[in-house]
């Protein structure tokens, strides 16, 4: 089911990636995970001339990129890029999990918790 569910968004997701903007296909990749809106958080150093920005995305909570550019746009999609690789590679490493369990006789409920077959709760 949680295959038939994201394997196609994943691929297309993956597909797209930068033929999008980074901060496009991860608000995608967020949405389709249930993770609710990415929020950046920018900080610029130096003099005006030369600043630097450093940008993160924080997803559910979890700071994500620590990436540098020379505008504030640059800096926020090399986070959205790198919270987009992490969160694809959270995504795969749990699914993978998942199968893994299944496979084993594992039950899951609708939220993807394992569920004991025998009592019949999580």
């Amino acid at each position: 089911m949680i295959h038939r569910l994201f394997d196609p968004l994943m691929a297309e997701s993956a597909r797209r990636g930068a033929a999008l903007d980074w901060k496009t296909s991860l608000q995608e990749l967020t949405a389709a995970l249930g993770l609710g809106v990415p929020e950046y958080r920018i900080e610029g150093t130096g003099p005006d001339h030369l600043k630097t920005f450093t940008a993160w995305v924080v997803v559910a909570g979890n700071r994500y990129g620590g990436a540098e550019g020379r505008s504030k746009k640059e800096a926020e999609q090399r986070a959205a890029e790198s919270a987009w690789r992490e969160l694809t590679a959270q995504a795969e490493r749990e699914q993978a999990g998942r199968d893994a369990a299944e496979a084993a006789g594992a039950a899951w409920d609708g939220a993807g918790n394992p569920v004991d077959a025998e009592a019949g709760r999580a």
